[in-house]
């Protein structure tokens, strides 16, 4: 028996942090539960469900083009034209963990904050810095 296609989607639900201890929460829409203080957060953004709900997907069978309809992930759907099932599976966004501090010699050193030219900075749409610390430097 053949696995089932997954296609990923092309949104992903914002990143939030707990209204009660200010950690990060685990990605998603609605109700979620903090991981850290078990507090009991609702996550809702607008444009996310109406971009989940209008996202277009081709068919990985017969490539016609297929609305979701709706913002749950994972769902399975079915293709009208040619009756093949897959599929459209939650998007992850991609976190990427820095340090600012460097230790050398028993001793924590500030790291300056990187310049990043515009064209680096396109590259990065799907990277989330956890620090709060300034933002990167973008130079034209």
């Amino acid at each position: 028996m053949m696995d089932k296609v997954e296609i990923e989607s092309k949104h992903a639900p914002p990143l939030a942090e707990c209204a009660h201890c200010e950690h990060m929460l685990p990605p998603g829409l609605g109700e979620i539960i903090c991981e850290v203080c078990g507090a009991g957060c609702r996550v809702s953004h607008g444009p996310t469900v109406e971009a989940l709900i209008e996202e277009k997907v081709p068919c990985p069978h017969c490539h016609t083009i297929l609305v979701a309809g709706t913002d749950e992930r994972p769902i399975d759907l079915t293709c009208g034209a040619c009756s093949g099932g897959f599929a459209l599976v939650a998007k992850v966004a991609n976190v990427e963990i820095t340090s600012e501090f460097r230790h050398r010699n028993g001793k924590r050193e500030w790291l300056p904050t990187p310049v990043v030219t515009e064209e680096e900075a396109e590259g990065c749409i799907n990277t989330v810095s956890l620090y709060t610390s300034p933002s990167p430097r973008v130079r034209g």
